[in-house]
């Protein structure tokens, strides 16, 4: 419990912290800058995840006609 306790109040910590420092200039050009690179990474790992899908359905398809020939 007590742990528990402790990262709750470090969370919360952190995120008062970020929003005073998000109030200045220099932190929001930073957490936007953070927010910039976070997006670029997701839209990675999406487009990494669709070449799979589309990498695997192309084998399930093969797959599939080589079954009924």
């Amino acid at each position: 419990m007590r742990t528990t306790i402790g990262v709750v109040a470090g969370i919360a910590a952190g995120l008062t912290i970020a929003h005073f420092v998000n109030k200045t200039e220099r932190g929001h050009a930073f957490f936007t800058q953070v927010n910039e690179q976070l997006d670029g990474f997701g839209e990675a790992i999406r487009a990494g995840y669709d070449a799979r899908v589309e990498e695997l359905e192309h084998v399930i398809a093969e797959q599939d006609r080589a079954h009924r020939a």
